[in-house]
């Protein structure tokens, strides 16, 4: 089976052996970015010390600008692997703005991967996949 037919064809995880095989810092990691998509509590993230992790992210503000004005001139009929795309900002501008021949996007958290999957198919790009 080629890696298309694979992405086309794959299933969920439909449960937590993956997650439970990790070390505790990708643990902790991946609880960070499923809890910061799915639950906004500001009293509940300060009662698990995730805000604490928001100072590693705060640095990569100033790139932003750089970063999608080179993906989006530079990825056109190309495969864009978007590493760690989270709710996938970048996936879904380059598939918005530039003509790839396809997205894959990866992340360590399932809630991410969640979201990422139905704004794609909400925008309709069938050549986009998320795991």
């Amino acid at each position: 089976m080629n890696l298309l037919e694979h992405l086309k064809n794959r299933t969920p995880i439909k449960d937590d052996a993956w997650l439970n095989s990790l070390e505790n810092r990708k643990k902790e990691e991946a609880h960070f970015h499923d809890f910061q998509r799915g639950n906004n509590n500001l009293q509940h993230q300060q009662d698990l010390h995730v805000n604490d992790n928001l100072k590693f992210y705060k640095i990569v503000g100033k790139s932003k600008s750089y970063i999608r004005g080179w993906l989006r001139r530079n990825v056109l009929g190309k495969v864009f692997l978007d590493y760690a795309c989270g709710e996938g900002r970048h996936s879904t501008d380059i598939l918005e703005h530039s003509k790839p021949a396809m997205v894959v996007g990866i992340d360590i958290s399932p809630e991410a991967i969640k979201q990422v999957t139905a704004k794609a198919k909400n925008g309709n790009f069938s050549q986009a996949y998320f795991v």
